[in-house]
């Protein structure tokens, strides 16, 4: 009985050994379940950031379309550019319009427009375009440079000085500029101002024969016909063929000054020879003619000549006047108020218009019912 209680507690034993025995649950680490989500949140944050730089580097629909247009009118620009580069300015002009009707104030393509009207003569419009673009581009030198010659061809010679000066001051050696510059202080009877920039010119450019015309013809106004005599003879030794006539028609005006008019009209003659388009040239060789009483008829030829090469040569008027004077004194009556009316304002022609105001007067009291002389007292 012993023996088999022994057996049955062994068995017992044995199977209470292979029993698992289960802990109670542990409650969970909260340390490590709190990590796990921030990293969630900072790859889903990361994730986020990404999405979002990713749209700011996509541009929008706005974006491309400037972008778009912006290459299209820089390829517009160019065409045009390169049509002017060619020569063909009509082609250029329409083709900065047609960029211009687009983008209006697209200031390089008004600026370039406004000197490609200058170079084919449409002065006024070129005027209006490059008066804005000068605002805005003040020190530009070729905006201010073409919009003083456009005034320049105008006479209007107080705004071209203007801008002369102002292109100088970008580009103050610049030698077509001053030759301008001097040439308008020249047209106003400025003429100590045209001498300094004249003579600063020689300086700086003494084989420019051109440049020598300028300083005779302003030695020559300023009471000083030896000194710009000199300086023409000299200017014709070392001058072109295509040059000579014009030095020719200064040597003219300075014998007509220093009252060799024999010399005059020998230096007038031989400008006319190999250029007979020179309207102070053959306005010159009738003054003597007409100064010689030697030809009347063809010195009134000349003159007409010379007024439709230059219709602005008020001087050319007064001797068309005197040339009328014995055989149709109304003619000549007419041309003389035309004169007073143009040169009264001009200090050169003071002798001049004294002299014509005197001859209406007489010619007044001797026909009293002509009506050439209406306007007489209002100069």
């Amino acid at each position: 009985m012993f023996r088999n209680l022994s057996l049955l507690l062994i068995i017992c034993m044995a199977a209470y050994g292979c029993i698992t025995i289960q802990r109670p649950p542990v409650a969970a680490d909260t340390s490590t379940t709190k990590s796990k989500t921030d990293d969630v949140k900072a790859v889903n944050n990361q994730k986020s950031a990404m999405d979002k730089a990713s749209v700011a580097r996509v541009p929008s629909d706005n974006n491309q379309e400037k972008e778009t247009q912006k290459s299209k009118t820089k390829a517009k620009i160019d065409k045009a550019n390169q049509f002017a580069r060619d020569g063909l300015y009509r082609e250029a002009i329409n083709a900065f319009r047609d960029i211009l009707d687009k983008e209006p104030d697209h200031i390089e393509s008004k600026r370039t427009l406004g000197i490609l009207l200058v170079k084919i003569g449409q002065y006024k419009e070129a005027i209006k375009i490059l008066e804005k673009v000068a605002r805005s581009l003040a020190s530009d030198f070729e905006s201010n440079y073409y919009l003083a010659e456009a005034y320049r061809t105008q006479d209007q010679y107080a705004d071209a000085i203007f801008h002369y000066k102002i292109a100088l001051s970008s580009n103050p050696d610049h030698i077509q500029t001053m030759k301008a510059l001097a040439w308008s202080y020249y047209q106003i009877r400025y003429y100590k101002a045209a001498f300094d920039v004249a003579r600063r010119l020689r300086k700086l450019a003494s084989g420019d024969v051109q440049i020598d015309i300028i300083l005779a013809r302003i030695l020559n106004k300023m009471g000083n016909p030896k000194v710009a005599l000199s300086l023409t003879k000299k200017s014709i030794v070392l001058a072109k063929k295509g040059e000579i006539p014009y030095l020719h028609s200064v040597l003219g005006d300075i014998y007509y000054n220093l009252d060799d008019f024999k010399l005059a009209e020998e230096s007038y003659r031989s400008a006319l020879k190999d250029q007979p388009l020179l309207a102070g040239a053959l306005m010159g060789l009738a003054k003597c003619m007409l100064k010689n009483d030697s030809n009347t008829e063809l010195a009134r030829t000349y003159l007409e000549r010379a007024i439709r090469l230059k219709p602005k040569l008020i001087e050319a008027y007064y001797y068309l006047a005197l040339s009328y004077e014995k055989s149709d004194p109304e003619k000549s009556q007419k041309f003389l108020v035309h004169f007073i009316k143009e040169a009264s304002g001009d200090p050169a022609f003071l002798r001049q218009v004294m002299d014509t105001k005197e001859k209406l007067s007489a010619l007044k009291k001797t026909n009293p019912k002509k009506n050439n002389f209406d306007d007489l007292n209002s100069f």
